[in-house]
């Protein structure tokens, strides 16, 4: 037989394995957001392999591109996919993939290639293309702007999870483009580590003639910045000589703003045209600063969003002012870790920086007061354990396609074996994956236990409270922690277990059926099902995680061996469960090495196909599959015939 691949290692997203990521896609590299999410996961001891290629020089080329049409878009896009299916084949195996922020074109792809390896998909937007186009005023009014909100509004239909930078965006998103808040979770935009080690050590200073009080902007001049609020709060500050303005950066508003500045006259003010990268810019600019700038734009994405260069204020232990909204609110203490003024309110940024400069001590303890928070919360190990959390729910509780319309079917197929068979009494689903057959068991109005050793998905089984005709289980599912080899109830305390393809995944398997014989009442039954064919064990079966395919001899042996009597075995899945493995499951399993052949394979489990399957599979009941079918239904009962008790001691 051969080996097991990944033998030794945990079941993905259980403790101790955090899910292995593939951050995939023409994601932009220079945007910090990206860099942020990847720390963080590192961090946090999770996996991560990068499927990348370059699309966009920089920001400026991508949105010269938008201005110009969809036709030079596609262009680029269809040169790029290529590339990527060609890196995307020579990537490990990995349990979720997550499409970089800024690659919102790059969905359909991943979709495809994420559901052919049956693997959820986590998308990281950090700004709506339909807000950032309209912000910045690309593409005017009228039917273009209308196209782009409906293809947003498609692409973000895509993804399994959706990772917003704040609540308030999320909730945006979903009033105007329909994002779902089911799979919204909220990951704070933050700051790479980088400006937390390269920025000095803040010292508080009074500012004095020949060392004013530094003010801090940078950022790529786009207009919800507000920079002109900036330079009209200087011109109010202009005859302070111990406050100086710097901006730094390059973007959109430049023109116009240098343009404010000469009109104004501002002898306090000094550019600084160029874009640094992050070590740079917190050594050069960030580090001599007193205090920083976040945005004071009153447009609608200014009041959902936290700037990126408050969070990078925070990280280098520098004092932040930005507008008051309800974004930075929901993410810090206003007063306490940032100081925030009116949006688009000039003497009200001129009066604070005022007082800032007076009160070098209050500048102090927002600066200390800011660092602490974005350790705690916005650092890498701070929001890296969260993520690995949401990952490892996400991929224990999504439904792998390869099993998809097969599982369905065989898990109603297999409460209906253990109800009909089993005295009055309680029951278990030993090993209960997903938990469907645990809550079609309880929607029969029984007392259901279900066990399984994988904590995450147990947890998300847990949650999932409905059968598939949509009606709550009127008794709830208790779920518990446990080995199938070791299971926590006293013996001869159930009236009925079912197994359903989890024999085959356990290496003692004898001690598994005795186990299982242990906790049944006298007159007990056990209803399982295992994969058929021990001649027929492939990689395929090593990739899921079995240890083995059952012949009907040996799984006879097994069951009367743990003690069992009236054991049943009977064929299943002939032809059209040999089929689906054929033209479903191995292909799925393949899409490693074949995106091909996984797309084929994911166009079988469409809605349609969904529902053609389960009906071929309901025709194949009615005849014998014996020794040629794709599994083996199994029936046992405990000898004896004393009444059941009432459950678990």
């Amino acid at each position: 037989m051969p080996p097991r691949p990944d033998a030794g290692r945990p079941t993905p997203g259980a403790a101790g394995a955090p899910p292995r990521v593939l951050y995939f896609g023409t994601y932009d590299r220079s945007v910090g957001r990206n860099t942020v999410v990847l720390e963080a996961l590192r961090a946090a001891g999770v996996p991560v392999a990068e499927c990348h290629t370059t699309l966009w020089r920089d920001t400026a080329a991508k949105l010269r591109a938008i201005r110009a049409g969809p036709g030079l878009l596609a262009a680029r896009q269809a040169l790029a996919w290529p590339r990527l299916v060609q890196r995307y084949r020579q990537c490990g195996p990995y349990d979720v993939m997550v499409v970089g922020a800024t690659a919102h074109l790059d969905l359909p792809l991943a979709r495809a290639l994420a559901s052919a390896a049956g693997r959820p998909l986590v998308f990281d937007p950090l700004v709506s293309v339909l807000e950032t186009v309209r912000d910045r005023q690309l593409l005017g009014s009228g039917r273009r702007l209308r196209l782009l909100a409906g293809l947003e509004r498609a692409l973000l239909r895509l993804p399994d999870r959706v990772w917003m930078d704040t609540q308030a965006h999320a909730e945006a998103l979903h009033l105007e483009l329909g994002l779902d808040r089911a799979r919204v979770r909220v990951v704070p935009a933050a700051a790479p580590a980088v400006f937390r080690s390269t920025a000095t050590p803040y010292v508080s200073r009074r500012p004095r003639a020949g060392r004013p009080m530094r003010v801090v902007y940078y950022g790529q001049y786009i207009p919800l910045h507000g920079v002109d609020v900036v330079l009209r709060a200087a011109h109010l500050l202009r005859s302070h000589a111990d406050i100086e303005f710097h901006l730094v950066g390059r973007g959109q508003v430049l023109p116009a703003a240098l343009r404010l500045a000469r009109d104004l006259a501002l002898p306090n003010v000094r550019f600084h045209a160029e874009w640094l990268p992050p070590a740079e810019l917190a050594e050069r600019h960030i580090a001599p600063a007193d205090v920083c700038l976040g945005a004071f734009g009153s447009e609608p994405k200014a009041r959902r969003v936290v700037p990126f260069k408050v969070y990078a204020a925070l990280a280098a232990g520098r004092a932040a002012v930005t507008a008051d909204t309800e974004a930075v609110r929901e993410m810090l203490r206003p007063g306490l870790e940032v100081t925030v003024v009116p949006p688009r309110d000039a003497p009200a940024l001129a009066a604070t920086l005022r007082r800032l400069a007076d009160r070098p001590a209050e500048r102090a303890a927002l600066a200390a007061s800011g660092r602490a928070a974005y350790d705690e919360r916005f650092a890498p190990p701070a929001m890296g354990e969260p993520l690995r959390r949401d990952l490892a729910t996400l991929v224990a509780a999504f439904r792998r396609p390869y099993t998809g319309p097969r599982h369905a079917w065989r898990t109603e197929r297999l409460a209906a074996l253990l109800a009909a068979a089993a005295p009055p009494g309680a029951l278990l689903d030993a090993g209960c994956g997903d938990g469907r057959t645990a809550h079609l068991l309880a929607s029969g109005g029984r007392r259901v236990f279900a066990v399984d050793r994988d904590l995450p998905r147990l947890l998300a089984a847990a949650r999932a409270r409905t059968v598939p005709s949509g009606h709550v289980t009127p008794n709830p599912v208790l779920f518990a922690c446990a080995d199938v080899t070791r299971l926590p109830f006293a013996p001869r305390s159930l009236a009925g277990v079912t197994a359903g393809e989890v024999l085959e995944h356990v290496r003692d398997d004898a001690a598994a059926a005795r186990e299982l014989a242990r906790v049944l009442v006298p007159g007990g039954a056990l209803a399982a099902s295992v994969p058929a064919g021990a001649d027929r064990f492939t990689a395929a079966d090593g990739r899921v995680g079995h240890w083995r395919r059952y012949d009907r001899g040996p799984l006879e042996r097994l069951l009367r061996g743990s003690g069992l009597c009236g054991v049943r075995v009977e064929g299943w899945g002939f032809p059209f469960g040999r089929w689906y493995d054929a033209l479903v499951q191995r292909p799925a399993l393949a899409a490693r090495h074949s995106p091909a052949c996984g797309v084929f394979a994911a166009l079988g489990r469409r809605r349609t196909g969904h529902a053609l399957w389960r009906l071929l599979f309901r025709l194949e009941s009615l005849w014998p599959a014996g020794d040629r079918g794709s599994g083996w239904w199994a029936t046992a009962t405990r000898p004896g015939g004393t009444p059941p008790g009432d459950g678990p001691a």
